[in-house]
């Protein structure tokens, strides 16, 4: 269903189309067998979380187990190991500072998912001042690219998240809160 949807948007687009894969639909094989199907139709990038499958939504909160960060890295090299262009991107997603594991064990396993491949990390955050998120970029040392989801703080401005550090936004869920705020139903 996925597949479908995205070959839709990339048909429809000149734009780089990232999707969300949430946990890599299970297991490293279902993984790999999506990034082979996500590049093959023209998809940029996929991203992979270190939620343990079935997955729970990130948003709800609580401190619920993670994939282990061996697990979630070798789920990583083997998509990268998958993927026939140098053109396709994997972004490594981690839970930690979302599911109450805090900043350090966030950067531990993104450093970690660095070394296996990511191309992209984001570090998912739900405060909703934003000031955790904004936190992030002056912590992170590595040169790959951070990524951002700014559902939970809406109130900071995109420049504030590029002046910040942060390299790609997503904004996930944007057009349905314009329709739900259209009828009335916030």
């Amino acid at each position: 269903e996925m597949l479908n949807t995205a070959k839709t948007i990339v048909d429809a687009t000149t734009l780089p189309v990232i999707v969300d894969a949430d946990n890599g639909y299970g297991g490293i094989h279902n993984f790999i067998r999506a990034v082979i199907e996500f590049e093959k139709i023209g998809c940029a990038a996929i991203s992979v979380e270190d939620n343990i499958f079935p997955k729970q939504n990130s948003l709800w909160g609580g401190k619920i187990p993670l994939l282990s960060m061996k697990e979630h890295g070798a789920k990583i090299k083997a998509g990268k190991d998958a993927q026939r262009t140098k053109d396709f991107a994997i972004i490594a997603r981690t839970e930690a500072l979302i599911r109450g594991y805090g900043i350090k064990e966030a950067l531990k396993r993104s450093e970690y998912y660095v070394k296996c491949g990511a191309d992209l990390i984001l570090i998912h955050s739900r405060e909703t001042s934003g000031k955790e998120a904004l936190e992030i970029p002056k912590l992170w040392k590595l040169k790959v690219p951070l990524v951002i989801v700014p559902t939970k703080f809406p109130k900071i401005t995109n420049k504030q998240l590029f002046d910040s550090g942060f390299s790609v936004i997503v904004l996930a869920n944007q057009t349905e809160r314009i329709k739900i705020k259209a009828i009335g139903m916030d």
